[in-house]
């Protein structure tokens, strides 16, 4: 679902039992079970509680998939454009596909900041997590290793260009992906 709008288009989509068994408002003048119209979606949406919200949806994937066992969690930033592209930062189980959670990237910032608030909430004991090279950042490293028990997979480019000439160095010319295409 990409916003409000989506929501709404969805809600008029609904058949008459199904508006009948979501307690939709009767229109006294038309005898027909309403649905709620986009600005209401948005005035609600507004006031949802995210962490809240995520710890909602977290509980309803575990208690229809089961355990999350997946042994990989990516983290991966995007701007959602039906959000007012709005930046955020989200954390996924592979190969299941779980959301761990999202979090917003506050304007004048990058994703780093986001990302790490993020991790703190994800259960990361004993997983890889695979970020890429925005988050190839000491910091980040050591919270994912000593602080939440995980290995990582960062992606090294230009914007460590002392660590990625150190990787260089150390591995040999063959090595995949540094070796010739």
């Amino acid at each position: 679902v990409g916003g409000p709008s989506d929501i709404a288009a969805f809600a008029h989509r609904l058949t008459k039992p199904q508006r009948r068994n979501l307690n939709c408002r009767r229109n006294p003048q038309t005898g027909e079970d309403e649905v709620p119209s986009e600005s209401s979606y948005q005035r609600a949406l507004v006031r949802v509680d995210p962490l809240a919200f995520e710890r909602v949806i977290r509980q309803w994937q575990e208690d229809l998939l089961g355990p999350d066992t997946d042994p990989l969690v990516v983290l991966d930033g995007k701007v959602a454009k039906n959000a007012g592209q709005q930046n955020v930062v989200s954390a996924i189980s592979v190969p299941s596909g779980r959301v761990h959670g999202v979090q917003p990237v506050p304007d004048g910032t990058n994703e780093i900041t986001a990302a790490r608030t993020l991790l703190e909430r994800c259960p990361l004991e004993g997983r890889l997590v695979s970020l890429d090279a925005i988050h190839t950042q000491d910091e980040t490293a050591r919270q994912l290793v000593q602080d939440q028990g995980a290995d990582y997979l960062m992606t090294l480019k230009d914007n460590q260009k002392l660590l990625l000439q150190t990787a260089q160095t150390l591995l040999p010319g063959s090595f995949f992906p540094s070796g010739p295409a």
